[in-house]
């Protein structure tokens, strides 16, 4: 079948845009040729970037590409300068698509037949030697230093194996959890490592490198623990962004869901550069402890030493993370004596997926806050007497989880749920929780003492606004009215937003859309698992109005102190509203919300796991059919 334009993608750029600093003019007679090296096997087209300075132009071009030799031509097509548009690509399409092209060297020619007095038309170009795998010529002689700027394109029929590989991932999950949970009747956790694993791959391969929130950064402080850790020197650039290997470079860091980004991705997979030596630079990091990013260094570690590609490298680290998270949700469901319903339906939630799935130290910090309060939980209701090894796992997991976002630490405060019995004395019940609990606020203090001492000392430069600074605690409580404003602003305009992206109603950096329609099943069966309570679980434990009281008093403070870290930290002092802040910051404390909702008038004679289960794994099906549009157009 001959191609059509709106097939096509450009996956090979000689000279990105903002490498693009140099113009060169064009006039009648010139004639400019440009090698480049295939990346692919498939080559479909070609295109050239040109410069119009906002005006139509009258004119003839015709534009060729040709094998090296310039002998057997490919496509070429004559066209009219008025329909150029400025700053923009034109595209040309060949007779026959090329299907062996890679590391072949082409040539793309273009001559100026006529062009109007009096009216200006240019090629963008680098000022330096950008394209190393090409040279630039005019007139038959030899431009150095220079590249114009121009891409190879390609069909996107590989997305069509794509598509079939996530649908058979499903299929096959759909299959293992009919089995799973209708026939063998297997216990919840094992319903869930179908369900985590199944739509974990999913996530990974609908949602690329760089597309979760923030991911660049967190990507960026990944690599910088892994130099560290291998001894490499140095580990920043002169502008103090991380230095990784050029392979690693392969994958774009846009952020957009998009079939453009997915060329990308298929370009660095089929045909990696394995270029090792570190001479890329992007991102800084962060100022975070390296357990944050724990399950990501180690698959990015692995890759590093196996001398993989930069593409098997970063999706090494977005798999060791997705079966850190599922590991952790595994063990949280296993070990939580009732509402075992709520950990997994939070952790399969479609935010919680794709965090999970991702480089985010939101990925280790919802894990283990789950872990936590599933291993409280069975502290609580489960087991005879706590000993020092269950004290010092939980202060481990207040301590990773502390530096991570501030005020998650307060999580501790379950511990003083656990009955004083089940101690040596009253002393030891007061010393060992509150102890854990300050020493979640002393690594949260180190860890974030810079943080602390510019904010509480006074206003800092704001990052959203540059002629102006950001809202401090003096600023806060020197005008009450101000700040009572403030707050009910944010609840006015900013609460549905933090409703939709806790759930999920916008994945990949907030772009992708996921239907009211969707979430909503996803919101009916969390509630139902919070509120309803089976006889079985009543005889484990009923929830009490202390109990009740104080999970969600820990939620309201981590909460509100979500909200004070983003408006003294984020939210410039001209603005009327707290910004910054993101539903998925509440993923963590979600749990012990709905686990409080526990009661007794919603009394069910059947356990409903399973029905609400399948409910789940239809409502992920329908967030994969979602996603697509945003990955084919």
């Amino acid at each position: 079948m001959e191609p059509r334009l709106g097939d096509t993608v450009g996956y090979l750029t000689t000279v990105s845009e903002t490498g693009a600093e140099e113009v060169l003019n064009l006039k009648a007679g010139d004639v400019y040729r440009q090698t480049v090296v295939g990346t692919r096997d498939e080559i479909a087209g070609f295109s050239i970037r040109f410069g119009t300075y906002g005006q139509q132009v009258n004119g003839k071009l015709k534009a060729a590409f040709s094998d090296a030799s310039g002998e057997k031509i490919y496509g070429e097509e004559t066209f009219e300068a008025k329909d150029l548009v400025d700053n923009q690509y034109h595209s040309i399409l060949l007779d026959d698509i090329i299907t062996d092209g890679f590391q072949k060297e082409y040539e793309i020619s273009l001559e100026v037949l006529s062009l109007e007095e009096g009216k200006q038309l240019a090629l963008f170009a680098s000022n330096e030697n950008i394209y190393e795998n090409g040279d630039l010529t005019y007139q038959n002689e030899e431009v150095k230093d220079t590249d114009i700027a121009c891409q190879l394109t390609g069909t996107s029929g590989f997305m069509q194996k794509w598509y079939w590989m996530v649908c058979a991932i499903i299929l096959i999950g759909f299959l293992v959890f009919a089995f799973v949970t209708f026939i063998k009747k297997c216990k919840l956790e094992y319903v869930y490592l179908v369900l985590g694993l199944t739509f974990g791959m999913v996530f990974i391969l609908c949602l690329p490198p760089y597309t979760a929130p923030d991911e660049g950064t967190h990507i960026s402080t990944t690599y910088a623990f892994v130099n560290e850790f291998l001894g490499e020197e140095p580990i920043f650039d002169e502008e103090n962004h991380v230095i990784s290997r050029g392979t690693d470079g392969d994958i774009g860091g846009e952020a957009q869901v998009s079939l453009a980004k997915f060329h990308d991705v298929y370009e660095a997979a089929k045909y990696p550069s394995g270029d090792m030596e570190r001479n890329v630079a992007r991102h800084g990091k962060l100022d975070v402890p390296f357990t944050c990013y724990l399950p990501q260094i180690l698959g990015v570690m692995l890759g590093v030493l196996l001398k993989f590609s930069g593409f098997w490298t970063l999706y090494l680290g977005k798999v060791f993370a997705m079966l850190f998270f599922t590991v952790c949700i595994f063990f949280s469901i296993k070990l939580i004596p009732w509402g075992k319903m709520v950990i997994m339906t939070v952790a399969l939630l479609p935010m919680s997926l794709e965090l999970g799935s991702s480089f985010s130290y939101d990925c280790v910090l919802l894990a283990l806050c789950m872990l936590f309060i599933s291993y409280t939980l069975y502290l609580i209701c489960k087991k005879d007497k706590v000993t020092w090894k269950d004290f010092l796992f939980l202060g481990i997991i207040i301590c990773v989880i502390a530096p991570c976002k501030m005020f998650y630490f307060l999580m501790a405060g379950m511990l003083y749920l656990i009955p004083k019995e089940k101690y040596k004395s009253k002393k030891a019940y007061w010393m060992i929780n509150t102890g854990i609990l300050v020493a979640g606020l002393a690594v949260l203090i180190i860890m974030r003492f810079q943080f602390l001492t510019s904010h509480v000392g006074g206003a800092t430069p704001s990052a959203i606004e540059d002629a102006t600074v950001n809202y401090s605690i003096a600023t806060i409580l020197g005008d009450i009215p101000h700040s009572i404003s403030v707050l009910f602003n944010t609840a006015i305009f900013k609460s549905e937003f933090y409703y939709n992206s806790m759930w999920g109603n916008q994945l990949g950096s907030l772009q992708v859309y996921i239907p009211t329609f969707v979430i909503t099943s996803f919101v009916l069966v969390l509630f139902a698992a919070g509120v309803c309570t089976t006889r079985e679980e009543r005889v484990i434990y009923e929830p009490d109005a202390k109990f009740r009281w104080v999970n969600l008093g820990l939620s309201l403070l981590m909460f509100l102190g979500i909200l004070a870290a983003l408006w003294i930290g984020w939210t410039p002092v001209t603005y009327g509203v707290i910004e910054g802040v993101q539903g998925r910051y509440f993923l963590p404390f979600l749990p012990m919300v709905f686990l409080s909702m526990r009661n007794k008038t919603f009394l069910l004679q059947k356990n409903i796991d399973r029905g609400l289960s399948a409910v789940l794994f239809t409502g992920l099906t329908f967030t994969f059919l979602y996603m697509i549009p945003y990955i084919v157009q």
